[in-house]
């Protein structure tokens, strides 16, 4: 009676109950005498194979000298049924031969091994579908678990084939494997690491990882394990946007005229190289200073011109003296222009034309450097599990959230105490909850699914990955893509910058891409030949050529693609400066004739290859005309000088300087 064991004594003819212990009266909740009188089906739950012939079976074997074991589904007085692990055997009690029935009640712990098995298949299931790598290795550094993303990232045929290899063979530079484990060390873990791995098929692969040591019970290190995360996409758009940058640069940089922006506080942000040679110092040290640090004596007039522009907004056109830091004065236009960001700076943009020599049409460049977004730093998927919830009619009307893990707070904000437990509904504020339809279609189909979404009460784009761990159940698996999408905004924006630049130049400008064909033909272009971007852009074959010369030939932007000696006597005063040609034609084809200056250079990307050619064009026609006539007005008054009858002489300071014809006859020298 004392034992927590349940006892049962039966007689071995007819499996009659003649005895039964305190615990076992206690759990089934009969007295002594009244489970005597009952038959061992009343104390069973009379499913299948738990039946009063099912339990006579078992007496009888037992009686027959078979001891039996095995879990039995009872059902106690109030009706409850509950798991008892029962033992029979034979037994002399009292001298007398009887089975000895033994129990113990097993309901919890099956329980929580149910639960336990749920709890695995429910994780395991998590790993199984999560996009990122999952990975562990054992003491040795050999890999002893992989996630199946793993397998398809390296470009393994299954999971099978990488365990037991050596993880340092997975890695591109395996000094870089020796350097995490020393962070380990020194740190216990790493985040958002960039290492390079290497595929099976030898192509390299970038990617990020949060690692740990995890160890046993007594602190002892088993080994490594810890997420890897694929970044090769977002790596590519760093570099596109970081190509376009310095494709912009270069672009701004062959212009012939000094260019600026400056803020409001009147420091430059950024200037081209013609601007550097006219203050004579690189560029690190005019970014950030003003024009007090260049230029003193003009400090005042260009501050109060800038003031007026970010005031006012308009274009301000003005020509003042510049004293370089040479000493020498130059008379130069600038063309001032206000522009605005997307947080709302504003900045003064100005294209500087030195007209000392020769008086140029300008035009300011009304866009700077759009301010590039850094991406967001790539964190792990965040993982959500889920239960839907019914209405009375079967119907999916929400969802109840079971777990989460820590990246779950990561990426949206929301506390693990807060989201666990909570409706959906409740949890982010919405009626239907966020993404409902597409949910409920997984958990009651059993098919994944994947889509990426722009989330607008948290301002953030999500891949995400949904699965069922089991009935009535998603999960979700997803990550903050919104890194990768503003990358592509703002190479679009970039893109868009070094477009309207080109399209405001003063300058007629023609882009030509690396087999000839036109990839710009500007406004001002338009303006100078009478022919429209439209009818021109893609064209190749020389056929940019025609308005100028009447037929399709190799012209300076040509040139500065393939150099061609015999081509360069075509223009007068041709010069090279690094990639930049510079020099005079006359094009008869061209509203009569006119006489153009050119510049013209090649556009390399950021490996330094060429990609590309800009010219630019500038109508010299009139200052030429009024060169010819001052020459053709000089030669006539000289034929007057020499041809009269009267002698004519010249004195300067007491000197002979200039005599006709005449006057030497007279004077006989």
């Amino acid at each position: 009676d004392n034992t927590s064991d349940l006892i049962f004594l039966h007689s071995v003819p007819d499996g009659r109950l003649l005895d039964v212990n305190r615990r076992a009266q206690e759990v089934y909740g009969y007295t002594r005498e009244e489970m005597l009188r009952l038959d061992v089906g009343a104390l069973s739950s009379g499913e299948q194979g738990y039946t009063q012939q099912a339990a006579l079976a078992m007496l009888r074997d037992a009686a027959a000298g078979t001891v039996q074991v095995r879990r039995w589904h009872s059902k106690a007085r109030d009706g409850r049924l509950f798991w008892v692990e029962v033992s029979l055997r034979q037994a002399v009690v009292g001298g007398r031969q009887v089975i000895l029935v033994t129990g113990r009640d097993v309901g919890k712990r099956m329980e929580a091994e149910r639960a336990l098995r749920e709890s695995e298949a429910r994780y395991r299931s998590v790993i199984e579908n999560i996009s990122d790598v999952f990975y562990r290795t054992d003491a040795e550094g050999r890999l002893s678990m992989v996630s199946p993303s793993g397998a398809r990232l390296l470009a393994y045929d299954s999971v099978e084939q990488m365990l037991g290899i050596p993880n340092a063979q997975f890695w591109k530079h395996p000094e870089q494997r020796e350097a995490m484990l020393e962070q380990l060390r020194r740190h216990g873990s790493v985040h958002d690491y960039e290492v390079e791995l290497v595929r099976r098929d030898g192509e390299p692969v970038m990617v990020s990882t949060s690692s740990a040591f995890y160890r046993d019970q007594e602190g002892n290190i088993l080994g490594v394990e810890g997420i890897f995360r694929d970044i090769t996409e977002r790596k590519a758009a760093e570099r596109a946007l970081r190509d376009s940058r310095d494709f912009l640069e270069k672009i701004i940089d062959t212009i012939p005229d000094p260019i600026f922006v400056k803020d409001a506080r009147h420091r430059f942000v950024l200037v081209n190289a013609v601007l550097c040679e006219l203050a004579d110092k690189p560029r690190e040290e005019i970014l950030g200073k003003t024009d007090a640090d260049f230029f003193p004596p003009e400090q005042e007039v260009f501050w109060s011109r800038d003031d007026l522009v970010l005031a006012t907004g308009e274009v301000d056109v003005s020509e003042e003296q510049l004293t370089a830091p040479n000493g020498s004065v130059s008379t130069i236009v600038t063309k001032k222009a206000c522009y605005q960001d997307a947080k709302g700076n504003r900045f003064v943009v100005g294209v500087l034309r030195d007209i000392s020599e020769r008086i140029l049409a300008t035009r300011a460049v009304e866009e700077s450097e759009h301010r590039f977004r850094s991406l967001y730093t790539s964190m792990t998927e965040g993982v959500a599990i889920h239960e839907v919830l019914r209405d009375d009619s079967g119907a999916v009307v929400d969802y109840r959230l079971l777990d989460v893990n820590p990246s779950f707070e990561l990426l949206t904000g929301i506390p693990r105490d807060k989201a666990v437990g909570s409706i959906g509904s409740a949890l982010y504020g919405m009626t239907p909850p966020p993404y409902l339809e597409e949910f409920a279609q997984v958990a009651q189909t059993g098919r994944p699914a994947h889509f990426a979404t722009h989330f607008s009460p948290m301002g953030k784009h999500f891949s995400i990955s949904v699965f069922s761990p089991g009935p009535d159940q998603f999960a979700t698996v997803f990550q903050d893509i919104s890194a990768a999408r503003n990358a592509e905004r703002a190479l679009r924006e970039s893109r868009q910058l070094l477009s309207d630049i080109l399209e405001f130049l003063p300058y007629a400008t023609l882009v030509v891409d690396g087999q000839g064909r036109v990839m710009t033909w500007n406004k001002a272009m338009e303006d100078l030949t009478g022919i429209p971007a439209a009818r021109m852009l893609g064209k190749g074959d020389y056929a940019y050529a025609v308005p100028f010369y009447g037929d399709a030939r190799p012209i300076m932007v040509n040139l500065a693609l393939e150099p061609d000696p015999g081509r360069e006597g075509q223009y007068t005063g041709l010069t090279r400066h690094g990639d930049i040609l510079s020099g005079e034609a006359y094009v008869p084809n061209l509203r009569g004739g006119r006489y153009l200056f050119v510049n013209a250079s090649v556009l390399r990307d950021s490996d330094g290859r060429t990609v590309a050619a800009i010219e630019c064009i500038d109508d010299i026609t009139n200052r030429k005309q009024a060169e010819a006539a001052l020459q053709e007005s000089e030669e006539t008054f000289r034929r007057i000088f020499d041809g009269g009858s009267d002698p004519i002489l010249l004195l300067k300071g007491g000197v002979f300087v200039q005599c006709n014809t005449a006057a030497v006859q007279l004077i006989g020298a």
